[in-house]
This record gives C-alpha cells, sequence and structure tokens, in this order.
C-alpha cells in the first residue's frame, strides 16, 4: 500500500556563514576640559587639523604603551586581510603604533596613527594584528583639534586635504614634533573635535594662508 503522508522533500545542505569577527574599536581620546592647558604638539599638518595630547597622556604613551606595543608586535600575527576601520599595529620610524585603517583599496592602504595624530600610506607587511585586549582598550592619545579661525574646515576632508599642501611646509617651519605648547581649549563637540586657540601663534598663523612673522 502506498503511505499517504507526504515525502519529505530533500533540500540541498545549508552552508551557514560565519560573521566575521567584530572589528577591535578604537578608544576615543580623553577630552581635554576647557581652559589654558600647556599640551604637547604631535602633528599640525593645518590650522584645521592638529593633535595635541596632555602632559599626563605623552608620559604614558612613553612610559608604558610604546614599550608594550614593541615587545607584543615581536609575537604578533600579520595581518591577512586588512579591513577598513580596524585597528591593528603599524610599523612606522622604526618602531610600531597602533593605527585605524581608514581606507581600505586594491592598491592603497591609508592609517591613522591614533596616538600620534599622523595618516600614512602603508603596505600590508607594515600591518600586524592587536591580540591583547588591554592595547586595544587604551584611549588614543591623539587629541584632534583645529584653531578657532578655522573652525568651518574641519570637517570637509577635501578642505583639509588642500589646506595640507599649502600650509604643510610653513607648519613644518612654526612646529617641532612633540613640542610643547599652551592652548586654550575653547569647545569639544560631539564627535571630540576640539576648537582652540594657541596664544604664542597669534598674529603669526593668519587666515589667507602663510606665516605672518
Amino acid at each position: 500500500a502506498k503511505s499517504v503522508v507526504p515525502e519529505r522533500e530533500t533540500c540541498p545542505p545549508t552552508k551557514f556563514l560565519v560573521p566575521p569577527p567584530p572589528l577591535p574599536p578604537v578608544s576615543s581620546p580623553l577630552p581635554l576640559t576647557p581652559g589654558l592647558h600647556t599640551v604637547f604638539l604631535l602633528s599640525a599638518d593645518s590650522p584645521a587639523s592638529l593633535s595635541i595630547c596632555s602632559m599626563s597622556q605623552y608620559s604614558m604613551l612613553i612610559t608604558t604603551m610604546l614599550p608594550t606595543i614593541q615587545s607584543l608586535a615581536t609575537t604578533s600575527y600579520p595581518v591577512s586581510v586588512p579591513v577598513q576601520d580596524s585597528l591593528v599595529l603599524v610599523s612606522y620610524g622604526d618602531m610600531w603604533h597602533r593605527a585605524k585603517l581608514v581606507m581600505v583599496s586594491t592598491n592603497h592602504i591609508l592609517a591613522r596613527l591614533v596616538d600620534l595624530g599622523h595618516t600614512i600610506t602603508v603596505t600590508q607587511d607594515m600591518l600586524r594584528q592587536i591580540a591583547q585586549p588591554a592595547v586595544r582598550s587604551w584611549p588614543a592619545v591623539a587629541v584632534p583639534c583645529v584653531m578657532a579661525e578655522w573652525v568651518g574646515m574641519a570637517r570637509d576632508r577635501e578642505m583639509l586635504d588642500t589646506m595640507r599642501n599649502t600650509w604643510g611646509t610653513d607648519m613644518g617651519k612654526l612646529v617641532s614634533e612633540f613640542q610643547q605648547v599652551e592652548v586654550r581649549v575653547l569647545s569639544v563637540d560631539d564627535a571630540g573635535l576640539h576648537v582652540v586657540h594657541v596664544p604664542a601663534w597669534e598674529g603669526i598663523v593668519k587666515r589667507g594662508g602663510g606665516l605672518q612673522f
């Protein structure tokens, strides 16, 4: 007798796609309170793109973070597939630094050194994984800033690139890496961008381009 129970259809085996692991977070830098601060100037691409850090954060960077990162890099695995927005280690200036991959394409990788404020072009062989949670969780050291007169330009990527090309040589004459400078923090927006005034640059760095000595 023929069974009245319908035969179960044979379905092809389902291949479950395993989601990629979550990207290591990039902890935001600790904001500075409004008012006057003596800070270290980490980078200065233009008046609309500065990076600073507090004296205490600089001390932690030099005494704790960088030595730990160098040690970690010796046993870290290479990055097999660079992923945009991930946090990795990057070889720069004969040292390893934490970096966020801000752009990844077939033949171009841009990395922002979150503790120095620089954005550099890298190759895949310059990248290592960050396996230690403590190193991933440290707040970024570089605090992003814009001088008050240029605040309207700080969120326009194309304008920032143009200003970097326009001001690069002059800013190089004005500042040196890890220079101490006094800044007045006027405000901090929700994204952590600090609007600042630099008293020592008053009358020297002006709108219109170029330095006025």
